[in-house]
């Protein structure tokens, strides 16, 4: 009997390190695979990050063109104006400043109301 309580020992703990053996081995894998998940995260984050401030860039850059097409309009649309308002004294003067845009701006001269050159680029 003692020799079948021993053996019947020795079989379990076989079987526990066996079990034991088995539990690691897939505990290795899947720490593995989430090292590889965390590395594929930081590559496509950073690669988003690369993105996002390209995109940003490219809109400053549009609000910069958007910005000095609408002062632009402006100053054509203001000279206009002072051109038809006889005995009015220009905003440019009334501003202290010069309208640069206003003549030799991209608003074309021969129309002092047509649309802004960012419609007319369409």
């Amino acid at each position: 009997m003692m020799d079948e309580a021993a053996a019947a020992r020795d079989q379990a703990q076989a079987e526990a390190e066996r079990l034991t053996d088995d539990a690691h081995r897939r505990a290795q894998g899947q720490l593995a695979a989430a090292r590889s998940v965390a590395t594929d995260v930081l590559t496509e984050g950073e690669a988003l990050a690369a993105n996002l401030r390209d995109l940003g860039r490219s809109l400053e850059a549009n609000a910069r063109l958007i910005l000095e097409d609408v002062q632009a309009s402006h100053a054509a649309l203001v000279h206009a104006l002072d051109r038809v308002s006889p005995g009015h004294r220009p905003q440019s003067q009334l501003r202290g400043r010069a309208t640069e845009r206003g003549s030799g701006g991209r608003a074309a001269a021969d129309e002092p109301l047509g649309p802004p050159e960012f419609l007319r680029r369409r």
